[in-house]
């Protein structure tokens, strides 16, 4: 391979274990990128399901894919199998149960190439929701003492429209920086090594962009990653902590970082507490309680806002909850979930629609107006995180 050809390549590493049914989807969004001059490494970490079997079927077709398999050692263990084998210029990651779109690299290439950058940070989306998180407006650079300090405390802040996440998988990394990083993550790090790794590229760039834009679609699985509450995630929660504070108190943001830090695991650990002994802590609130008193209210959306709004409005108690409505019937242990349909008969002063997403609340306003609901009496603001 040239060396030209050497300082284009984009070497993507893409850590596997048992996830047969999401795997092909996961590789072909790779290998379908507009963006062609990629070493893709798939590494097999230990999986006992055909994941590598498919790996292998891959590679014989496309002579970009080369295929590790090797014990199961976790996720950061996979990973720094595939950057012992990375030749590119430039490194990017996919979970093998992810996918990507089809502009993805060239359009992250194009911004490290014309900014020389050692980070290029983009968006994602979670699950099947439309919203993007974690971006910028517009296209920016990182690059002084200050730009960095507010870069960690958004690294470290909870709120998801905040412009930087604490994920790898989005980003496209200059080989050399990451390598000089990633192996300070420790291997048996359960929980949290993107966080390590990305306080580590904050702190230490010289040049860090993020663009308005998001490529990465990220499945929410519940067997990707532990569920399970317990004292054992409380003790990981406190392992990570330890290993970031050395880290900041090796830089020069040891005072704003370490405020920003005690702050997340904080409100980390008070949610943790909360669900192994059964009690809520909601996430988001209402911006406008206030305008709400003495209205009869159809509470509409059962997601997470949905949930918070109705702790919020049953706290509140100025006013009254008619019924709860989502797109079909459910049931919660402490009320149940009526049909949008079930609205018409009921007698209301407002609809409070509860998602996250402004298109989503428009789409569901519209439906609401085309069963000949006033489009007046139907609300939506966006909701307020309460961990900012």
């Amino acid at each position: 391979m040239s060396k030209k050809s050497v300082d284009d390549l984009i070497s993507i590493i893409v850590p596997i274990y048992n996830i047969e049914n999401y795997l092909k989807t996961c590789i072909e969004s790779i290998i379908n990128q507009s963006y062609r001059n990629l070493q893709i490494i798939l590494v097999d970490d230990g999986s006992v399901d055909r994941s590598g079997e498919i790996c292998d079927m891959y590679a014989v077709d496309d002579s970009r894919i080369c295929v590790i398999h090797k014990e199961n050692g976790g996720l950061v263990s996979a990973r720094k199998a595939g950057i012992s084998r990375a030749i590119g210029k430039y490194v990017g990651f996919v979970d093998g149960d992810d996918y990507i779109k089809k502009n993805m690299y060239q359009k992250l290439y194009d911004v490290a190439k014309k900014y020389q950058a050692e980070v290029v940070h983009s968006g994602y989306y979670s699950g099947n929701e439309n919203k993007i998180y974690f971006t910028s407006e517009v296209i920016k650079r990182y690059t002084s003492i200050q730009d960095k300090g507010n870069l960690l405390l958004q690294l470290f802040s909870l709120n998801t429209n905040a412009e930087m996440g604490a994920n790898i998988w989005s980003n496209l990394f200059e080989r050399e920086f990451l390598v000089k990083y990633y192996k300070k993550v420790p291997e048996g790090q359960g929980y949290g090594e993107d966080l390590i790794t990305m306080c580590y590229c904050v702190i230490n760039t010289d040049n860090f962009i993020s663009i308005p834009d998001a490529f990465y679609y990220y499945r929410k699985r519940k067997n990707s990653i532990s569920q399970s509450i317990s004292q054992q995630r409380l003790l990981e929660y406190y392992t990570l902590y330890d290993i970031l504070e050395e880290i900041l108190l090796d830089s020069n943001f040891k005072d704003s970082g370490l405020r920003a830090l005690k702050k997340r695991f904080s409100i980390l650990a008070m949610q943790l507490l909360a669900e192994m002994n059964h009690y809520y802590i909601p996430k988001y609130k209402y911006s406008d309680i206030e305008s709400l008193r003495g209205k009869k209210i159809v509470l509409y959306g059962a997601g997470r806002v949905g949930k918070d709004y109705y702790y919020q409005l049953c706290l509140y108690q100025d006013c009254q909850i008619v019924t709860w409505i989502d797109q079909r019937n459910c049931h919660l242990d402490y009320a149940t979930i009526q049909s949008a349909d079930d609205i018409l008969l009921k007698d209301y002063d407002i609809i409070l629609i509860a998602v996250l997403d402004k298109n989503m609340a428009g789409e569901m306003k519209l439906q609401l107006i085309n069963k000949g609901i006033d489009g007046e009496i139907i609300i939506w603001k966006e909701p307020i995180s309460i961990l900012d």
